[in-house]
């Protein structure tokens, strides 16, 4: 068994500032980190009633709360050798073809070193007001947009009939470098995530 060891650097609040952001992806880069991993959130709800799950919860909401595509794709002209991952990018929340390009893209341009960490979200205030597929269907809606993604990646002539996304005819490059596709890492301890995981999700190359 190998070990394997990932940061995420604060990517919110006080400390989370442009220049710091930079300087930790290099310091990981050189001593020795696996893994840089970005989490997501859009919006907060001022006083949402939804509560999450884990323990701590999101922090103040007026704090700078950045962008994973952006973070990572400053993170791929930092660093050469740590693979950089989604933890976890909420996939109900965005278009899936434009996701599944702009992950091919970042991948493609890190030289495959891209990991997708995906969840189903847990704040349905934040799903209502991106007007995302409703919050009751969002495990279904990650499921299609896993095999979506799947279809994009290794298909030059995709095509793909689903509940929530339908598309055909079309061509969509880059593909990811990895020969594989990008891993997709499930995040979530239900039933459900667990199910995903083992049934939907890509292994690690």
């Amino acid at each position: 068994m190998t070990l394997s060891l990932g940061y995420q650097p604060a990517l919110v609040g006080p400390q989370a500032t442009s220049a710091r952001i930079r300087s930790l992806a290099a310091v990981a880069e050189a001593t020795g980190f696996d893994r840089l991993s970005a989490v997501d959130h859009i919006v907060l709800p001022i006083d949402p009633a939804s509560k999450y799950p884990y323990g701590v919860g999101t922090g103040a909401i007026d704090n700078d709360w950045w962008d994973p595509f952006a973070v990572l794709g400053l993170w791929a002209g930092i660093t050469k050798r740590v693979r950089l991952q989604t933890s976890v990018l909420v996939l109900p929340y965005r278009n899936p073809i434009v996701t599944a390009k702009m992950l091919a893209s970042l991948d493609a341009l890190c030289g495959g070193r891209l990991e997708a960490g995906v969840g189903t979200g847990w704040l349905r205030e934040e799903f209502e007001v991106l007007a995302a597929p409703p919050f009751a269907a969002r495990g279904r809606v990650t499921d299609e947009y896993i095999a979506a993604f799947r279809e994009l990646w290794g298909r030059p002539f995709p095509s793909f009939d689903g509940e929530f996304v339908r598309f055909g005819g079309i061509t969509m490059y880059p593909k990811p470098l990895q020969p594989n596709g990008i891993p997709i890492l499930v995040g979530g301890t239900s039933g459900p995530a667990i199910r995903r995981a083992a049934l939907v999700a890509i292994p690690l190359n």
